[in-house]
């Protein structure tokens, strides 16, 4: 029988159809189930919230369409996938503040990744960078400017300076080199 027609009766109800249409997308469905885990969850349930996906995609299904296969098995990967999404939703608003024994949170184990030595050091690299950049020429930090801070191309550059580009761009190199030697 025609995926269309069966469809078409499956939405009048024929108890048949219905049946028909579940022994047909047994095997994707039983596919399915086997690629998803889910704590608290049997693999009775997964087969069962793809049973119902498949009912709901039979009445939401408009006739005509000729892709009842695509749209079925898109309406079961993506309800396992929602139900994946609110599974995984729900632990993490559970899981960092839940007491691991020892009246601790899982928060309290964090590592804090700021240091004083990083922010010191970084404080330092910004003053020195402020003393390379006052030995850099006009042309130079234009440059700079252009590329870095108002994120346009050295081809652009270029172009509005009449520069070729290979020069431009060695120069680009040698200006880059010459920060490098001078930050050390």
């Amino acid at each position: 029988m025609h995926l269309e027609i069966l469809v078409k009766k499956a939405k009048e109800k024929d108890e048949k159809s219905i049946e028909t249409l579940l022994l047909n997308y047994r095997p994707f469905m039983l596919k399915q189930c086997k690629l998803t885990y889910l704590k608290d969850y049997e693999f009775e349930d997964l087969m069962q919230i793809c049973s119902l996906s498949l009912l709901k995609a039979i009445e939401k299904y408009k006739l005509g369409n000729n892709n009842f296969t695509t749209y079925v098995t898109n309406a079961i990967r993506n309800n396992l996938s929602y139900l994946i999404r609110q599974k995984a939703r729900d632990n993490y608003t559970e899981s960092l503040y839940k007491e691991t024994g020892d009246g601790i949170s899982i928060m309290d184990g964090l590592k804090d990744e700021f240091s004083i030595e990083n922010s010191v050091e970084l404080k330092f690299n910004l003053e020195k960078l402020k003393i390379v950049l006052k030995t850099l020429t006009p042309e130079e930090l234009e440059i700079l400017d252009w590329i870095y801070f108002k994120d346009n191309s050295l081809l652009d550059y270029s172009k509005v300076h009449n520069i070729n580009y290979s020069t431009l761009r060695k120069q680009k190199e040698r200006l880059l080199k010459k920060i490098r030697k001078l930050m050390q």
